[in-house]
């Protein structure tokens, strides 16, 4: 008897977690971050790519054209960190879709220096965000060495439901 009541109590309970999970699905995890700048020969207007991955759970963001594409829709955090060389200025934005998210500019004016610009974005799913130099010229402004290390991170910090 208590067999039998312990049975329906487990099949309850598993059949309530199901409904549960069906209502509130837990996340996959996307995140990503990569470091140093890959093609040091663009000007403004291009995307600063990065060549090295430490990781891409979700497979957003692409080295090729260094574009993060949106798995899922949801608020991400993106954050990079940037150093360059004394006597070098850099512009930035971060653009989703072509829309400027956010934008500042770096000096290298007394020697080198670094910042670590970060944005929270509401995206949907396949939404494409990029750092731009957003003014010119870029190439050889950014450090890679033990004064710094130049990298783009981002992570999907909570999914929005259809």
């Amino acid at each position: 008897m208590v067999t039998h009541a312990h049975h329906q109590i487990v099949s309850h309970v598993s059949n309530l977690c199901t409904k549960i999970s069906q209502l509130f699905p837990f996340p996959e995890l996307v995140a990503f971050h990569v470091h140093t700048v890959a093609d040091r020969n663009f000007t403004a207007g291009d995307n600063i790519k990065f060549k090295t991955e430490l990781f891409n759970t979700g497979n957003g963001y692409n080295l090729d054209d260094g574009v993060f594409t949106s798995p899922d829709s949801g608020v991400y955090i993106f954050t990079a960190h940037f150093c360059i060389s004394k006597g070098f200025n850099l512009g930035y934005s971060f653009v989703k879709e072509e829309e400027t998210i956010i934008t500042g500019t770096l000096y290298g004016c007394d020697g080198p220096n670094c910042a670590t610009p970060s944005a929270v974005v509401m995206l949907q799913k396949n939404e494409r965000l990029t750092i731009r130099c957003r003014d010119g010229p870029c190439q050889d402004a950014f450090v890679d060495d033990s004064v710094g290390t130049n990298t783009f991170s981002g992570a999907l910090i909570s999914m929005t439901h259809p």
